[in-house]
Formats: structure tokens, sequence, C-alpha cells
């Protein structure tokens, strides 16, 4: 299949490309995938290819989901069957779940070691122990050595299970004359990746110093499926006398499957939303978090969260507040090392403000996370949202109705851009309510027109006391307010 690896819950599309080799066409082909693992289910698990010419390729496309209880870096087996006139076969098929990669282990020489000169069949061996478990996936090899003439190298790695691949022999274009003359110095790293665009071997025979990533002579995907823990083997020969070389490092980068969920948001009420999440991060230092916009670009996320390797699938909620009730907005889980995501969940979408307001107010200590404007234009790095605490300060403490039967409060409040309400109560009874948006300099003034039964109280009495409930996001804040009747002014 194309699709290197699957997602937890979500589907995770595969093209398998189906050749006949033969002379002769194959007709009425049918492909159908099956499921083999627990966990594991194929939601479009047929395809009708018709007639496939004689040395001609047709593609079938499926459709497989993985459940939770499959298992973050697991593998998913699949069966293939192929149907045609001339004969069945039966094909087997997995699919590794999960993504990302991390530094498996790194051997360091205090003191470089020298890659004997001039030794084409004996050379350096050097020894690396993987102490983790863990399939290998995509291979990533660092490597740090001096040597004037990389030409004269040849190096190979082999793998606990014993698999042995050429990562370099004497590279360099046309003859023995032109091996490359290239240089390696260990302040530029040379790395050895499948997905490298050039081909270490047809290094230019230029006196240059060289590093960054190449593609091996052969695909360090030989290793696939091989479980990395154990002793990995790097073996350097020289087989000419133009000048001695030191090895000061080495390491292997393999896969380290994370796995991330994004679960349906929900308090979805005024500006509020609260989302979850289920992440694993595999046995790698992983953080969390959720990204957040207008679009399935994004452009905000929030603060990064420190996950437990090894601990499985493990929680992540946030609240958000500054949401524009009616909209539409995307959100999904993500899974981070040193800053990059290793592992995404399901996008997922919302219409904020859907939902009824709860009987009971959430915890006033769950932070809150405005949302960041989506900047179009070049991409950048997305911006960190803040969780600022929603709060309320200065509430005046007595008003007066007008003669139209209004009252006038003011206090400073934040975050800026937050949409709250006001509520005033008298046994347990409305006093009077209204909507705002926190102002930049933070002080929100209101005028509230008093309810029928506050004013005919005050037509009797010298006041009423009140107790007042601000909600800023989802965050609930209490005061007090005194309303007194009209005074008509003296002239």
């Amino acid at each position: 299949p194309d699709a290197k690896s699957a997602a937890l819950e979500q589907d995770t599309v595969l093209h398998v490309p189906i050749v006949n080799p033969g002379t002769t066409p194959l007709t009425g082909v049918q492909a159908t995938l099956s499921a083999t693992t627990a966990g594991v289910t194929v939601p479009a698990n047929g395809a009708t290819l018709g007639t496939i010419g004689a040395g001609a390729t047709a593609t079938a496309t499926f459709a497989i989901r993985v459940a939770a209880s499959a298992g973050c870096g697991s593998i998913a087996g699949l069966s293939l069957s192929i149907a045609t006139n001339q004969g069945p076969r039966t094909i087997p098929l997995s699919v590794p779940i999960g993504t990302g990669s991390a530094t498996a282990a790194t051997s360091t020489y205090a003191t470089p070691v020298a890659i004997p000169d001039n030794q084409p069949n004996s050379g350096l061996t050097s020894t690396l122990n993987v102490p983790t478990h863990g399939r290998v996936g995509d291979v990533r090899l660092t490597l740090k050595a001096t040597h004037p003439w990389i030409g004269d190298l040849h190096a190979w790695l082999t793998s606990p299970s014993g698999t042995t691949v050429d990562l370099f022999e004497r590279p360099g274009i046309g003859s023995s004359a032109s091996f490359s003359s290239a240089n390696l110095v260990p302040t530029s790293p040379l790395v050895l990746d499948d997905g490298a665009t050039g081909l270490i071997q047809d290094l230019s025979n230029a006196n240059v110093n060289i590093g960054g990533t190449l593609r091996p002579n052969e695909p360090l995907a030989r290793y696939s499926g091989e479980d990395r823990f154990g002793t990995w083997t790097l073996t350097i020969t020289d087989a000419s006398n133009k000048g001695a070389g030191t090895l000061s490092s080495w390491s292997l980068e393999t896969a380290a499957p994370a796995c991330a969920v994004t679960d349906a948001p929900t308090g979805l009420v005024a500006d509020a939303a609260t989302f979850h999440a289920r992440i694993d991060p595999g046995a790698t230092a992983t953080t969390a978090a959720f990204e957040l916009g207008s679009t399935a670009a994004y452009g905000a996320r929030s603060p990064a969260v420190a996950l437990t390797p090894g601990g499985g699938l493990q929680n992540l909620d946030v609240t958000t507040g500054g949401l524009t009730a009616g909209a539409t907005y995307h959100v999904r889980a993500i899974a981070l090392r040193n800053g990059t995501v290793v592992a995404a969940g399901a996008d997922r979408t919302f219409v904020a403000g859907v939902d009824t307001p709860p009987v009971t107010d959430p915890d006033p200590d769950t932070p809150v996370v405005p949302l960041a404007p989506v900047t179009p234009g070049t991409p950048e790095p997305p911006a960190v949202l803040q969780v600022p605490k929603a709060t309320m300060k200065g509430m005046t403490g007595t008003a007066r109705l007008d003669r139209k039967g209004r009252f006038t409060v003011s206090f400073v409040a934040t975050p800026a851009k937050a949409r709250g309400t006001f509520k005033a109560v008298y046994a347990k009874t409305s006093a009077g309510s209204a909507t705002f948006t926190t102002p930049v300099a933070g002080r929100v003034k209101l005028t509230i027109k008093a309810t029928t039964k506050v004013r005919s109280l005050l037509r009797k009495r010298a006041s009423v006391k009140t107790k007042v409930t601000v909600r800023i996001g989802v965050t609930s804040l209490n005061a007090n307010l005194t309303i007194k009747p009209y005074k008509k002014p003296k002239r």
C-alpha cells in the first residue's frame, strides 16, 4: 500500500497497485481487502478492476479504520484477495499504526577513533546499542567523521537481526580516477535517508566539504518491520592511501510512533468550547496541543502539554473562549517532538454557541484559551495561544435607576475581546441582564433596564440588594449590587 501508516479512529485511504506480470490479460478482476488484526475494520473493502492487460498495472483503492484498542505502534494486518476469471490469489499486507520518529541511540567517542588508512579488508567496526523495543519503520543514520577523500571509503550497517545495508561504496562518478575527493568534516554531519533527493554514490570529484542529507547506496527500508532493540554495527573501510580519517560519532533515528485522536468538542455555549483528545506518545518524550482556526489551515495553537512516555493513551482537555457564536471552526489534536508535529488527530468541525447553557457553572479555575486570528499569506510557525484567566474587579456597588428605569454599572474585565454576560438576581428573579464584549482597555460599562418587579419594589423601598453573576467565556464571577430608586434631581 502507498500509506506509510494508519491513524487511530479515522479513515486511512490505501492505494494498492495490482500488477499483471503475465503475457495475457487478466479479466473479471475483483479485489477485496479484509482485516486480520483485532480492532481494524475495512469500511471500503472492494474494488472492481475489470481487465488488466499483460504487463499492466491497476490500482485498487480501499479505506481502513483502526480502533484505539488496536494499540499505537502495532501493525494493522490485512489480507488482499484477488479474484479473476483466470484464478484467485491472496496476498498478506500490513500497515504500521502511528507516525513519528526519534533518535534511538547515539554512539559518541570522547576522542575520535581512527579509520585505518588503506585497509580495504579490515577497517573500523563501531557498535551502537538501542535499549528500547519497537518496529524499525523509517531509518535515518547521522555520521560525524573526518576524511579528506570520501571516495576512499566503504561503509555498511548491520542490524540486530543480521540485515546488512550498503551505505556508500567509494562514492563518485566515473572511473576509479573519479572517486570523489569531497571531504567529511564533523561540523557538517552526513545524514543518510531514503527520502533524500541526491544519491551519495553520485558525488562529484570536487574538493569540497560535504554534509546534509543524501540517499544511501542501498535502501535503509530493508530494515522495515524489524525490532530495533539490540546491537547495530557500523563498518567503515578505507581502500586507498590518499588520506586518513576519524569517526567522532554516529546515531540512528527510527520510527517511534505516536497517535492522536480528536474527540468531539463539548460545552459549545455562546463563545466557549471545550476540546478533548486522547494521545499516545509512545516511548518518546512528546508534548500535545490543539490546533484551532476558522479553516483546516488552523493558524492558532494551544500551549503544549507534556505527556508521560510509555503511558499509553492520555487525555488532553482545553477550554477556550472568545469564539463567535454561529461561526464554524476547525480543531484537531497534535503530538509534537522538539516542536515538530509527528502525529495529528482527525479534523473536527463545530459551530460555536449551539449548546444550551449548563445548569451549573464550570470550575472558574478552568483555563480559557482565546482564539488567535488566522493570518493569511506566507506560512509561519503557528501562533502560541496564551491561557489568560478571566478576571473582574472594580464592580459598581450601588446603582440608582434613571427616569427610564435603567441602572448603570461598570467594572474592569479580562481577557480583552472576550464575550460576556451580566445578570443581576433578586430572590431568584432576574433584576436585569445584558451582554458585552470586553474592550481592549478592559473597562466595561453597561446600562441595563431593570425588570418590572424590581421597579415595582423600588416604588416602596429605599433599595433592593441583588446578587450579580458576570460570565466571561466559561468563567463565572460573582458580586453584590444594591439598586436604588430613581431620584428626581433638585432644581
